[in-house]
């Protein structure tokens, strides 16, 4: 799984939203911490998917689209179950 800084992040989402392919930033978070800060990447798609639940949902994913994830160890988990995906880190 590879890195992008935050402001990677945005550039990466911004060129694959311009070839019509935009990036899913996939949100590993349980329902009640999105609810209290949600994440928006201008150009890509956003998706709520627990991390509990990443095993038994891969299906849902498709996996011609690139995969973002927020940095933390959940992320890392998932992103290990998740061909291809991308890790972000966030100086915020």
């Amino acid at each position: 799984m590879r890195e992008l800084t935050g402001p990677d992040a945005v550039a990466l989402a911004q060129a694959q939203a311009a070839r019509a392919a935009p990036l899913l930033l996939l949100d590993v978070r349980e329902p009640w911490e999105v609810a209290l800060a949600a994440i928006d990447l201008p150009g890509a798609t956003t998706r709520t998917m627990p991390m509990r639940e990443v095993p038994a949902r891969l299906a849902e994913l498709d996996a011609a689209q690139p995969v973002l994830l927020l940095s933390s160890r959940r992320p890392q988990r998932a992103g290990r179950r998740i061909p291809g995906a991308r890790r972000v880190r966030l100086g915020l």
